[in-house]
C-alpha cells in the first residue's frame, strides 16, 4: 500500500513539474503581414510575416498575436508567394491561443486591439483570384482552419475565416472554413464568410467534435453539390454556441443555417438565425436521425425552406426550445415555423411561434421586431430598445409582447433596468441588449438630444427638450456624412456649439454620449461654461479623459489609455453613477474611479460642443461630431 501511494505521489509530482516546464517558457509570438520577412516573432518590430511560421514554433502556453491583414495557409518564409497546396491549413494546437485584430508594427500603439478596425482575415483564396461575393474557384483551400484532435485550450479569437472550398473527397468535402474531426477548440469573435463545402460550408464537425463558439457569425456560406449545412454541419458532434448569428447561408439540400445528423446534440443560447435558405428542408436548422439540440433564447426569422422554414426534424429527433421566437419564416410545402417528421417531437415552452404551438406558456403574437428585413430582431419597446446602428438606446411607440414573457423562475441575467424581473424571449433575452420593460420605471428617454442632422442654419435643435443650441464660427453641416444620418464638421480653429443651461453635474447621476470622428490631442469634445471639460482628449496621445472632479476633493481627471484621435468613428461616453466616474469608448468601459466620491463639483453654465470651457486656442475640435445625448440616469452603454 505504501509503495502504491508513493508511486501515485511520484506521478502527481511528475505531472506538476511537467506543467511548470510547459508554461514556464510561455511567450507571445508576433505576426504582421506588413513587415519585411526574416523576423523572429519576438516583437512587433521583428514579427513573423507569415502566420504559419508563428504556428510552427508555438508550444503549449504560447499566445500568437496577429496584426490586421490577410493570411493564407500555403504561405510561409520558405514559400512567400504560396505553394498552391489546397491541403494546406492553419492547424490549431492545444494550449496555444491565436488572437487577431491587433494594430501591429508602425501604429502608435501596436498592441491596440480592435477586430473591426484591424480586420484579420484567414483566406482560402490561395491565388488571390476570387471576386467579391461568393465566387469560389477550384484552387482554394479545402479547409482554411482545422481543429482536429484539439481540446478547449486550442483558441482562435478575432478572425474572419473566408472562402475555403471543401469540394474534395472524404473529409475534404466537409468544413470549407473550418474542419474539426474529434476536435473541440474554443472560438471567440470569429466570422465565417463565403466558404463552400458539401457538408458544412462554414464549419464541419465530425466524430464527437464539441467546439465552443462565442460571439461568432456565419454569413454567406454555402453547402453545394447536393450538400447540407450551409453555415455548419455536425455529424455525431455537439458544439456549444453562445451569442452566434447565422445569416444568409444556403444549402443545395437541407439545413440552410445548420445541419445536425446522427446523435448530434448542440446547445445554442442567444443565437439568431435569419435569412437562411436551403433548396429543401430546415431553413434555419435541419435535424436528422436521433438529434436533440437544446435552444434557449434563440430567434428564427426570415428563413425559408420546403419543410420547416425555421426548423425541420426527421427520424426520432427531439429538440427542446425555451424562450425562443419563430416568426416570419416561410415554406413551399409544410411546417412554416417548425416541422416534425416521423417519430419526432419538439418540446417548446415560454416561446412565441407564429401560427401557435401547444403549451400554455407559448403564444402566437407579432414579436414587433425592430427591422427584421435588415437583420435587426431586437424587440420594440416604449421603455428602451438597443439600436445596433447607432449603438445607443431608442424608444418606440409600441412594446413587444415578448418582453417579460420568459420563465418567471429564470434569472434575467444581464438585462438592464427597467426589466420587469422576468427574462425576455428571443435572441437578446438575458443580455445587456435586452429590450426594456414599461412595467417598472418610466420610459428611458434622454433629457436632451442634439441629432445634428440639420442641413443648414445656425441652430442645432434639441429633439428631446427645449435646449436648442447656437452654432458659431461657421461649422459646416454634413447631412450625409454622420454616423447617424448627418453630422456637424468643426474646423479646429473657432467652430463650436453653445447650449443654454441643461443641468448641473452636482445634481445626481447622469450619462453623456457623443459620437466623434477626428480630433487631435488636447482638443475638447464637450465642456461646461464656467465649468470644466466633461469629455476631451489628453495633450499627448489623444486618449479620452474627463476633468469633472469630486466636490471639495482633489481627485483630478479620470484618464483612459484609449486613443480616440485616430480618424475613426467612436462613441464616447461619460457616466456618473452617484459615486464613481466611468468612461466608455464604443460601449467598452475604459476607465473608472478607484474609490467612490460623494458628488461632482457644481456648475450652472450651458454647454460647449467642440471647445473647452474657456474657448481657448488649441482646444477647438477638428472633425465631425454627431448625435449628442444626455440622460438623467446612469445606464452603462
Amino acid at each position: 500500500m505504501v509503495k502504491k501511494r508513493n508511486r501515485k505521489m511520484s506521478l502527481v509530482i511528475a505531472l506538476f513539474l511537467l506543467a511548470i516546464v510547459s508554461t514556464a517558457g510561455a511567450k507571445i509570438i508576433y505576426i504582421d503581414a506588413d513587415v519585411s520577412p526574416g523576423g523572429d516573432g519576438q516583437t512587433w518590430e521583428t514579427a513573423y510575416k507569415y502566420l504559419q511560421d508563428g504556428l510552427g514554433v508555438s508550444v503549449f502556453g504560447d499566445q500568437i498575436w496577429v496584426a490586421g491583414g490577410i493570411y493564407k495557409p500555403d504561405a510561409n518564409a520558405g514559400n512567400p508567394t504560396g505553394t498552391g497546396d489546397r491541403f494546406a491549413t492553419f492547424e490549431l494546437k492545444n494550449g496555444v491561443a491565436i488572437k487577431g485584430g491587433y494594430a501591429g508594427f508602425g501604429e502608435p500603439n501596436p498592441n491596440a486591439r480592435d477586430i473591426e478596425v484591424y480586420e484579420t482575415v484567414l483566406s482560402g483564396d490561395l491565388r488571390g483570384s476570387d471576386k467579391q461575393g461568393l465566387t469560389l474557384h477550384h484552387e482554394n483551400s479545402y479547409h482554411v482552419v482545422t481543429g482536429s484532435g484539439t481540446n478547449d485550450t486550442a483558441v482562435l479569437d478575432g478572425f474572419t475565416i473566408a472562402v475555403g472550398n471543401a469540394n474534395g473527397s472524404n473529409q475534404h468535402h466537409r468544413g470549407g472554413g473550418m474542419y474539426n474531426n474529434n476536435g473541440s477548440p474554443t472560438l471567440t469573435n470569429c466570422i465565417f464568410y463565403g466558404n463552400l463545402a458539401v457538408l458544412g460550408g462554414g464549419m464541419g464537425n465530425d466524430n464527437f467534435s464539441n467546439p465552443t463558439l462565442t460571439n461568432c457569425t456565419f454569413s454567406g456560406n454555402r453547402a453545394g453539390l447536393g450538400g447540407q449545412g450551409g453555415g455548419m454541419a455536425n455529424r455525431s458532434s455537439s458544439p456549444t454556441l453562445i451569442n452566434c448569428t447565422f445569416s444568409g447561408n444556403s444549402a443545395q439540400w437541407d439545413g440552410g443555417g445548420m445541419w445536425n445528423y446522427n446523435f448530434s446534440n448542440p446547445t445554442l443560447t442567444n443565437c439568431l438565425f435569419i435569412g437562411n435558405s436551403p433548396d429543401h428542408n430546415g431553413g434555419g436548422v435541419n435535424n436528422w436521425l436521433n438529434c436533440s439540440p437544446t435552444l434557449t433564447n434563440c430567434t428564427f426569422s426570415g428563413n425559408s425552406a420546403g419543410y420547416g422554414g425555421g426548423m425541420a426534424n426527421w427520424e426520432n429527433c427531439r429538440p427542446t426550445l425555451t424562450h425562443c421566437i419563430f416568426w416570419g419564416n416561410t415554406v413551399s410545402q409544410g411546417g412554416s415555423q417548425i416541422h416534425n417528421g416521423g417519430g419526432c417531437s419538439t418540446t417548446v415552452s415560454y416561446s412565441d411561434v407564429q401560427g401557435g404551438w401547444p403549451g400554455e406558456t407559448n403564444m402566437d403574437a407579432d414579436p414587433c421586431f425592430a427591422d427584421p428585413d435588415n437583420g435587426d430582431c431586437h424587440l420594440r419597446s416604449e421603455a428602451g430598445r438597443w439600436d445596433p446602428l447607432i449603438e445607443d438606446w431608442v424608444v418606440d411607440d409600441v412594446t413587444s409582447p415578448c418582453i417579460d414573457r420568459g420563465d418567471p423562475i429564470r434569472t434575467v441575467g444581464d438585462e438592464l433596468m427597467p426589466n420587469g424581473g422576468i427574462i425576455n424571449m428571443g435572441a437578446y433575452g438575458g443580455t445587456a441588449e435586452a429590450s426594456m420593460s414599461i412595467g417598472t420605471l418610466p420610459p428611458f428617454l434622454p433629457t436632451a438630444h442634439w441629432t445634428l442632422d440639420e442641413a443648414d442654419g445656425t441652430i442645432a435643435y434639441d429633439s428631446a427638450g427645449e435646449n436648442d443650441a447656437g452654432v458659431f464660427g461657421g461649422a459646416i453641416w454634413q447631412p450625409t456624412s454622420g454616423k447617424v444620418n448627418g453630422a456637424l464638421e468643426f474646423d479646429g480653429i473657432d467652430d463650436y456649439i453653445r447650449t443654454p443651461f441643461v443641468f448641473n453635474p452636482a445634481g445626481g447621476a447622469f450619462r453623456v454620449v457623443v459620437w466623434i470622428k477626428g480630433g487631435a490631442p488636447g482638443q475638447a469634445i464637450l465642456s461646461q461654461v464656467n465649468g470644466v471639460n466633461w469629455l476631451c482628449m489628453d495633450s499627448v496621445d489623444g486618449c479620452l479623459i474627463t476633468e469633472l472632479i469630486a466636490s471639495g476633493r482633489d481627485r483630478g481627471s479620470l484618464r483612459s489609455q484609449t486613443v480616440i484621435a485616430d480618424g475613426e468613428w467612436h462613441r464616447t461616453s461619460l457616466v456618473w453613477d452617484g459615486a464613481y466616474r466611468h468612461l466608455y469608448v464604443d460601449g467598452v468601459e475604459v476607465a473608472i474611479d478607484a474609490a467612490p466620491s460623494s458628488a461632482l463639483e457644481s456648475a450652472e453654465g450651458g454647454l460647449y460642443f467642440g471647445a473647452d470651457s474657456a474657448l481657448a486656442s488649441g482646444t477647438f475640435f477638428s472633425g465631425l461630431i454627431d448625435d449628442i445625448r444626455i440622460y438623467s440616469r446612469a445606464v452603462s452603454p
